[in-house]
């Protein structure tokens, strides 16, 4: 339990400190060749609880990070000011992190970020593509999330090297593939 304490307060620390990426890994083998670049695995946990002999007993209060979410533009409603409006709600009800995803451009990043005084998490994906960490960062973000982005990159690597030998018959996308030994090295976490 003070491993996964340490951890959970080291998480909640990163958002006070720069802009970090959570790379959402969607399986073990992700979580492993994220780790072996140089990227800590983090877990945590709000349940709080401890089990003994099968019955759930009080423990200790258990440091977690609360995030809450406004899905404005996520889900067509693209109104940058109720999105503001009911993140501040969120941060005055005690949530650490606030997150909206989709926002449509820097200049809305900015603004959420400006008017909060709670680390924010976006969303990699649209116009913000086309910015680094660095200039998330230099906006005000604290958190980035890549959602479904690793295992879709993955996919669309199979899906060109499938056209490729489909297309002209050609091999070049085994190149810059993994070596064997280095595959297994990262999937079986040696």
């Amino acid at each position: 339990m003070t491993e996964q304490r340490s951890k959970a307060v080291a998480f909640s620390e990163l958002h006070r400190t720069g802009t970090f990426i959570l790379p959402n890994p969607w399986d073990a083998g992700t979580a492993r060749l994220l780790a072996a670049h140089g990227f800590a695995a983090l877990a945590t946990t709000s349940a709080g609880l401890a089990f003994s002999r099968g019955r759930a007993a009080r423990a200790q209060p258990f440091p977690f990070t609360v995030t809450a979410r406004a899905d404005n533009f996520f889900h067509g409603r693209p109104d940058l000011h109720d999105t503001v409006r009911r993140l501040q709600a969120f941060a005055e009800a005690g949530a650490d992190v606030l997150y909206a995803p989709a926002l449509p451009s820097t200049e809305a990043v900015r603004a959420v970020c400006s008017s909060l005084d709670k680390p924010v998490n976006v969303l990699a994906a649209g116009p913000l593509l086309e910015r680094s960490v660095t200039e998330l960062g230099a906006l005000g973000v604290r958190r980035i999330s890549l959602g479904s982005a690793l295992p879709r990159a993955a996919l669309t690597a199979v899906l060109d090297a499938a056209a490729e030998l489909a297309g002209p018959g050609t091999f070049g996308f085994a190149r810059s593939a993994l070596g064997y030994a280095e595959s297994n090295a990262l999937l079986s976490g040696s």
